[in-house]
């Protein structure tokens, strides 16, 4: 399978707690198709931060029906990508961005109403 990246703005960036933010990417309308996801679903990342590439992954945090691309990073202590985005990513600028991948989560049918209940546990919850 192909690595393919396509570069995209951050369109929102917002504090959700003292050590963890959202941001929300600008999907043009020529690749709306390739970021269509589902729930538990993840997107890779790629930024050349002081010389290094570095690449990390992110659960997406919003509903597909919201009509936006949301995740949500935690700072981490010495984690250099996590840091970047809290110290100095702004609006506007751009991250190469892989489409949705992961297959974990649950088949909702529209047709069939229903309660659904998960406990998980770690990263990307």
């Amino acid at each position: 399978m192909a690595t393919v990246f396509h570069t995209l703005k951050v369109k929102a960036l917002q504090a959700e707690t003292t050590d963890a933010c959202s941001l929300v990417l600008e999907i043009p309308v020529d690749l709306k198709s390739s970021f269509v996801y589902t729930p538990g679903q993840y997107l890779t990342f790629k930024k050349i931060v002081g010389g290094e590439e570095l690449r990390r992954s992110y659960s997406i945090c919003s509903s597909p029906a919201e009509g936006e691309c949301r995740v949500a990073i935690k700072k981490v202590l010495g984690g250099k990508f996590s840091s970047y985005v809290h110290e100095v990513l702004q609006v506007g600028d751009s991250l190469e961005v892989m489409p949705p991948a992961g297959k974990f989560g649950a088949m909702v049918s529209q047709q069939v109403k229903g309660n659904y209940l998960a406990f998980a546990a770690g990263s990307g919850i």
